[in-house]
């Protein structure tokens, strides 16, 4: 196993690693069956916020059979998720955290839920009350999954290259012998300079009708890309 950060791992250094939260594994796939609050949730389970955070953001991420969340937002597949994700359950569980740190957070695991309209009104407000560069990033994103290429240019300047962006990149490297030749070109074209290529990201997601190999190289790469935002928002809160 090897970590993203504190609290997120991935099972190999690739894109076709699988995600884990630490230092447990558990599934919180059960999580909205019943009607405990989301916070004695997060008590009953043995997990601190900023643990429980980290596995909502890897059940999102890795569950069903896809590589991680659509290209393109789509409607929610785990509506029940909704009410662990908003605002108010982080101000409670998280109370001595700012409110931009918080709204930061928010607006990443609703965005990995698909929850697109809420996830962009928070990164507005994270980035109104002077956070940078996280929020920008998730607004970027939100607008590359709109999609808006346009917009989602301007907000990735705003982002000012996130230091994640070397991280993301080596991981893409790491996994070149491994990519079929047919997609290693797109691949290369991500991580040009040893620095992981937003633009080109940008460019590539909102093309229309990709060919599937590049969709799904898309999607792992946008998989790790969310979880190494989330994974260093999570680690500024610890």
């Amino acid at each position: 196993m090897h970590k993203l950060s504190k609290f997120i791992g991935i099972s190999i250094p690739g894109l076709d690693g699988r995600l884990t939260n630490l230092p447990r594994g558990e599934s919180v796939a059960n999580w909205p069956d019943n009607d405990i609050e989301p916070h004695k949730r997060f008590e009953s389970e043995g997990m601190s916020p900023v643990e429980a955070a980290a596995a909502l953001a890897v059940f999102g991420l890795e569950s069903g059979d896809a590589p991680g969340p659509p290209l393109m937002t789509e409607k929610p597949v785990y509506p029940g998720f909704r009410r662990f994700l908003g605002e108010p359950v982080w101000a409670e569980a998280l109370p001595g955290v700012s409110r931009k740190q918080r709204l930061v957070l928010v607006a990443g695991l609703l965005q990995i839920f698909d929850f697109w309209d809420d996830s962009h009104e928070a990164a507005q407000q994270a980035g109104d009350l002077g956070e940078r560069p996280c929020s920008a990033s998730w607004h970027a994103i939100c607008h590359r999954r709109e999609p808006d290429p346009g917009n989602a240019g301007y907000w990735l300047a705003k982002a000012r290259n996130h230091p994640i962006g070397t991280r993301l990149a080596e991981i893409i490297e790491s996994t070149l012998d491994r990519l079929d030749p047919g997609i290693r070109p797109l691949a290369e074209r991500l991580i040009r300079g040893g620095e992981f290529q937003d633009r080109a990201m940008v460019e590539a997601c909102c093309r229309p009708r990709p060919p599937d190999a590049e969709k799904r190289l898309l999607r792992q790469v946008q998989k790790l890309e969310m979880a190494l935002l989330i994974g260093a928002t999570l680690d500024e809160l610890a």
